[in-house]
């Protein structure tokens, strides 16, 4: 099973409004490790980044490696390709940019967000309201987070 290792993005990138964390912001509680754990919040506990969840998906992809933590809902077939807002072209090469055409080609949303922009990539017959419903859907299902 994959380990995070050095990576801690997902303690940098997204908000987490239960600690008033704002996105692209180091969790004030994070010293080499979660100060808060087994404590921190829901949003934290239930997380879990592409890449620790698929073994497929080489050591290259690790978020602090290649520059972009991806965001699964799987029912929703939805991806957030959340950039380090100090790498912001790091979604538009290479691996990354195979993943995410990859992941359209197979019928998924792939919203990439850096910092506050956003774009949206749309798979074949797939509308942008579509995809905003599914995302909504997401929220709704993970308590708004």
């Amino acid at each position: 099973m994959k380990e995070c290792g050095e990576c801690s993005l997902c303690c940098e990138i997204p908000p987490v409004p239960a600690i008033s964390k704002p996105a692209n912001h180091r969790c004030p509680f994070w010293d080499k490790g979660c100060n808060l754990y087994p404590d921190h919040p829901g949003q934290c506990k239930t997380f879990v980044c592409l890449w620790l969840a698929n073994e497929k998906l080489p050591d290259q992809l690790r978020p602090d490696r290649c520059g972009v933590m991806f965001e699964t809902h799987w029912p929703e077939k939805t991806v957030l390709a959340l950039v380090d807002p100090f790498r912001p072209d790091a979604w538009r090469f290479g691996r990354v940019e195979r993943l995410m055409k990859r992941m359209v080609r197979d019928g998924y949303v792939v919203w990439v967000v850096v910092g506050t922009k956003k774009r949206l990539f749309l798979p074949e017959g797939v509308t942008e309201e579509a995809a905003r419903q599914r995302v909504e859907a997401a929220w709704r299902r993970n308590g708004g987070s």
